[in-house]
């Protein structure tokens, strides 16, 4: 989650934070808007994209997860069998 939280930061975040401060710096009301205009488009772009990483994120996790939940249930199991196995041999 760590990772997820940088990769947007750096990938989107910055970008548009440095943006901003052309808007403070800007004296024309057009180009005000204009630029504001910009921001938003901006803005529902990165949020689009950031979903989609997320989404992505989640995925790659939910199959790690159960990829190691099977591992698990296989080692559960053989230790089962090889218990099993000790104790019919005594």
């Amino acid at each position: 989650m760590s990772k997820t939280y940088y990769d947007v930061s750096s990938q989107y975040m910055m970008s548009q934070i440095a943006g901003i401060s052309r808007l403070i710096l800007t004296q024309i009301n057009q180009e005000r808007e204009s630029l504001m205009k910009r921001i938003a488009q901006d803005t529902l772009s990165t949020s689009a994209k950031v979903s989609r990483m997320v989404l992505e994120r989640r995925q790659q996790y939910e199959q790690r997860n159960q990829e190691r939940q099977e591992v698990y249930e296989r080692f559960i199991q053989q230790a089962t069998l090889e218990e099993l196995q000790s104790s019919i041999g005594k």
